[in-house]
């Protein structure tokens, strides 16, 4: 089973919607509920656990595909000999940054700039999205163990899912414009 890692503001959302037009019913967007989403803090949310993907099988018998903010691999998902084959995409630090303050800002001036420069809830971003932890090494080291495949996002390119070793020749193809 593939599991999209959708890291904010790295060209989730457009690989989502490929997802879902080439899995069709074998792909799913899993969402934790409410109660489970407020347990974390703002940037190191709950994530998918076997027994969540075992609730949502059941409603997709034949799915081959999961995508979500809370698909994480530092977690049991994808612990030592799951089935899972994760995959991410990650974009340059400081342009993911800047295009989730203007996504996310109500203010767009240099004080309300500076207040969310200021907040450490979302520096590292993309470390804790990867590994629980505002620590690129063990970033690193779980893109090495458990993520088969990390693209990256910047300009105008093209990356191929096909190209990792055991990715099934028709993989997507995705092309950004940054």
């Amino acid at each position: 089973m593939y599991a999209f890692i959708h890291i904010e503001k790295t060209a989730g959302s457009t690989l989502t919607g490929i997802l879902r037009r080439s899995f069709g019913t074998r792909h799913c967007d899993i969402r934790l509920g409410r109660a489970r989403r407020k347990l974390g803090a703002r940037d190191v949310r709950p994530c998918v656990e076997k027994a969540d993907l075992q609730r949502v099988q059941r409603l997709y018998p034949h799915l081959d595909c999961i995508a979500g903010h809370c698909v994480k691999p530092y977690d049991d998902l994808g612990a030592p000999g799951s089935h899972i084959r994760f995959f991410t995409f990650l974009r340059g630090p400081a342009a993911r940054y800047i295009s989730h303050y203007l996504d996310r800002a109500r203010v767009y001036d240099r004080d309300a700039f500076d207040k969310w420069v200021a907040s450490s809830w979302r520096q590292n971003w993309q470390a804790k999205k990867i590994a629980g932890v505002p620590d690129a090494d063990r970033a690193i080291e779980i893109m090495q163990q458990r993520i088969g495949f990390v693209g990256l996002t910047s300009g105008s390119t093209s990356h191929s899912c096909s190209s990792v070793n055991g990715w099934p020749s028709r993989a997507f193809v995705l092309s950004i414009a940054a």
